[in-house]
């Protein structure tokens, strides 16, 4: 065999007998650095529990709402974020203008008595 195969097969042989001689050591590294990497993710995970889409005309405009409840897993606190943006009526997609266009007709009718 070549002397390149020869100092391959050499450092893999101290490499090998290093990791068994310091595997304690090693082990007990990679469980500290596993600890620190759960305790700093685990208290940031949170949950959305609930999405509540509303929308609103105003002229030939609509305003999406978009409300979500977020509780954080560890603290058991809640949260609520939102996010407003207006849409065109014509980016709005048909079965939603129908749903908006019997609503409205609903609460004309609903005025007029």
């Amino acid at each position: 065999m070549d002397p390149i195969t020869w100092t391959i097969i050499g450092l893999g042989l101290l490499g090998g007998g290093a990791a068994v001689y310091f595997w304690d050591d090693i082990q007990t590294w990679a469980n500290g650095a596993i600890k620190k990497i759960w305790d700093r993710i685990n208290p940031a995970i949170e949950v959305v529990s609930n999405v509540i889409l509303f929308l609103n005309k105003r002229g030939a405009l609509f305003e999406k709402l978009i409300e979500v409840n977020i509780v954080n897993i560890n603290t058991k606190k809640t949260r609520l974020e939102s996010v407003r943006e207006e849409i065109r009526e014509l980016d709005l997609p048909d079965d939603i203008k129908a749903l908006v266009d019997q609503q409205i007709k609903y609460k004309l009718a609903e005025a007029a008595l």
